[in-house]
């Protein structure tokens, strides 16, 4: 079966809607750059060699809604779909790789004996509960007990209803040799039901049988976590682009004047770990900001520290912003013809960027490039130094030509290589 080659974003999400029940495989390509020539017909063949498989064809440049929602930054790129959903991507001319995604996704699972599948549940997770019910809505007196007692003693654990099977439910009566539920399970092991939990609860017991990566955080280990999450890190009402509080609104604010950049936590959002940091750090209000680990203070002490110049040379030097300006023109200045362009000149990732390399060289101009592909910051604040809006950006002692039709017109016109000259 031949490919289909899309030619309309409806086209696109109805074949993707009507296909939900295979695995499709959608190739991004472009007829400008060489290695799709290759990959088109590696993907021809495995169209005719996959009868059970959708192939869809998309040209990048010609969808480029489509090109966008699904993230395609270069071509070939390949996405593979189940069930309407993406699950996959493979980026580049790789046709070994290629053909192995594609039988990895397309195997025809095995089907479980219901013994295999309930030992496959006993060992999902290293605490594992079956009960009636589920944690939020327990369906009997006995599983709703052993769910307060593992959320008591902090303790991680999956479960399983044995209402949604009577397959499950009867399978695990024998291979325990226990007859009733809740069944508590521990590194695949059984433990028991309600009253041995609760006696060993009792006893003090119960945890040191629990796998360490099944523990809960305490409230204080939470704290330490969070206040190293990042190298700075800030507490607060509310969040950077939201402050709920004026305090917060100015710390952020200073924070961002001055380039630093940090994490944060909306101590808003869980009541324990407010109270608890109040405690961890001896500081009884918010926000509160901390650099590697350690508190520097509230809104007071670091707008004193920033005023006095003593702030920014606490902060590690990988969390200080260089100054989008700057760098705009360092980048700019970086040679007397500068290409800002998507890819690199002898590979570059869309048809204005390859046709203006072209230009160039025709015209014998030497040029340094940059791939704003690879720096979102630049590529967003050069749009707005430069008021164009779009990509490639040609300039030249500093100073913007213009983008692919000004470049072609001057190259028409024969003046290209005298301004570059």
């Amino acid at each position: 079966m031949a490919a289909n080659n899309v030619t309309s974003v409806n086209q696109f999400h109805s074949l993707l809607a009507e296909n939900r029940n295979c695995l499709t495989v959608v190739y991004f390509w472009a007829s400008w750059h060489p290695p799709c020539a290759q990959m088109t017909a590696v993907f021809a063949q495995l169209a005719k060699d996959n009868m059970d498989v959708k192939f869809l064809q998309v040209e990048a440049e010609e969808l480029p809604e489509v090109s966008e929602e699904y993230g395609i930054a270069s071509v070939p790129t390949f996405l593979f779909f189940k069930d309407n959903t993406k699950i996959d991507m493979l980026m580049g001319a790789h046709p070994p790789l290629l053909v192995k995604k594609l039988q990895e996704h397309n195997q025809t699972p095995k089907t479980d004996s219901i013994t295999d599948k309930c030992n496959r549940l006993i060992n999902q997770a290293p605490v594992m509960l079956f009960m009636k019910g589920n944690p939020s809505e327990p369906k009997c007196g006995f599983s709703r007990k052993m769910v307060e007692i593992l959320k008591t003693v902090g303790v991680k654990y999956d479960s399983f209803d044995i209402l949604t099977d009577e397959a499950v439910r009867s399978e695990l009566k024998v291979i325990s040799n226990w007859p009733t539920f809740p069944q508590l399970y521990i590194s695949g092991k059984l433990v028991g039901g309600v009253d041995i939990v609760e006696s060993l609860q009792d006893d003090d017991q119960l945890m040191p049988m629990i796998p360490e990566s099944a523990k809960e955080e305490t409230v204080r280990q939470k704290c330490e976590r969070l206040v190293s999450y990042a190298p700075v890190m800030l507490f607060m009402k509310g969040d950077p682009a939201e402050p709920k509080c004026g305090f917060s609104r100015k710390i952020v604010d200073l924070l961002q004047t001055a380039g630093i950049k940090f994490g944060s936590f909306d101590i808003l959002s869980d009541e324990t770990i407010r109270s608890e940091l109040k405690l961890y750090s001896n500081w009884p209000t918010f926000p509160q900001l901390y650099v590697n680990g350690k508190l520097i203070g509230g809104l007071d002490i670091v707008t004193e520290l920033y005023n006095d110049g003593e702030l920014i040379p606490m902060i590690p030097a990988s969390e200080v912003k260089a100054d989008i300006t700057t760098k705009l023109k360092q980048l700019i200045n970086n040679a007397k013809v500068m290409l800002f362009m998507k890819g690199q000149p002898d590979e570059p990732k869309c048809g204005f960027s390859s046709k203006i390399v072209k230009i160039l060289r025709e015209d014998g101009v030497e040029f340094s490039s940059f791939d704003i592909l690879q720096d979102d910051e630049v590529r967003q604040a050069l749009k707005a130094y430069s008021n164009w809006p779009t990509y490639p950006q040609l300039y030249v002692d500093g100073k913007l030509v213009g983008g692919v039709d000004i470049v072609q017109e001057l190259h028409a016109d024969g003046d290209l290589a005298t301004l570059c000259s």
